[in-house]
């Protein structure tokens, strides 16, 4: 795991319902948090770990298993001071591990995030589709203008064209046919909670 495992916050900033265990978590955490999102940036989503020699690799997960333990311990501690003093040890020894792997991974020529993106205009709504699902960050960061799309649900979404025998037949003896526009068979009506996705 790159990132530890703590509950969820209601704000950013404030939450009314927060513990004090929860607060100070939180905040202490903001800079790990922060020097997690620019390796996604730059590598994509929780890859590093995995660009890194297997020696590097165990030292992180040695370095998370530490900072979750310090998480945990954060509440109900038996000494407050010392369990927050733990967590913001365990929270720069990430940070400095994140740099570590950072350069280790540019030092062997690990391949970045790969920003490649398929762009299409439909409607006015500007499609792109991912060469690289975890590139997402970088991608998004870069085209904030793009509604972004994985290879993946490309494919769930032309199975449901390509399940329909009448246009599997029609590719098949046409194949320069184009679909052209999807109309479903009874009108999707969201007042009533119709949901245009078939799950």
């Amino acid at each position: 795991m790159s990132r530890p495992v703590r509950p969820d916050k209601f704000d950013r900033i404030t939450n009314h319902k927060a513990s004090r265990a929860d607060d100070l978590g939180h905040f202490t955490l903001a800079p790990f948090d922060r020097r997690s999102a620019a390796a996604d940036l730059k590598w994509g989503v929780q890859r590093l770990p995995e660009l890194v020699s297997p020696e590097t690799a165990v030292i992180w997960a040695n370095t998370m298993a530490n900072l979750n333990e310090a998480i945990r311990g954060c509440y109900e501690p038996d000494d407050e001071k010392q369990a927050l003093a733990n967590l913001k040890g365990c929270v720069e020894s990430g940070i400095r591990g994140f740099d570590y792997m950072d350069a280790e991974a540019d030092r062997t020529g690990q391949p970045k995030a790969d920003t490649r993106v398929f762009e299409y205009v439909h409607e006015g709504a500007k499609i792109g589709v991912m060469a690289d699902d975890d590139a997402w960050p970088a991608i998004k960061s870069q085209r904030p203008d793009l509604r972004l799309y994985t290879m993946r649900e490309v494919a769930v979404a032309l199975q449901l064209i390509a399940d329909n025998p009448a246009v599997a037949a029609i590719k098949e003896h046409f194949p320069d046919a184009k679909v052209t526009a999807i109309r479903p068979k009874s009108p999707v009506s969201y007042s009533t909670g119709g949901d245009p996705i078939p799950f």
